[in-house]
């Protein structure tokens, strides 16, 4: 995945083709605490888009954070 531009236009052009995504950020910003040092929404939105297509029965991804779980 190759994204040039602001933040705010990487999340638009992410947001574009994994239309559930805003949604899943809005919902993890509810249930995780916000932290000084977590990645940006933008590469947040970029991770979903990622392991959007392994999102079934069996699959296994692992994340490997350091803090509250933003990223996962």
């Amino acid at each position: 995945m190759n994204l040039y531009g602001k933040p705010h236009e990487i999340l638009h052009i992410i947001a574009g083709t994994n239309p559930g995504v805003i949604e899943a950020l809005r919902s993890v910003r509810t249930n995780v605490p916000s932290l000084k040092r977590e990645i940006a929404s933008f590469q947040a939105a970029a991770l979903y888009a990622l392991v959007r297509p392994y999102n079934f029965a069996g699959a296994a991804i692992l994340e490997i954070g350091t803090a509250w779980g933003y990223s996962a």
